[in-house]
């Protein structure tokens, strides 16, 4: 497991998260 896929994941969650429709 590489932290690059895991903060890709974070970002791509937070991207999600911040652009959210709501």
């Amino acid at each position: 497991m590489k932290p690059y896929s895991k903060d890709l994941r974070i970002r791509v969650l937070a991207a999600v998260d911040c652009g959210a429709p709501r």
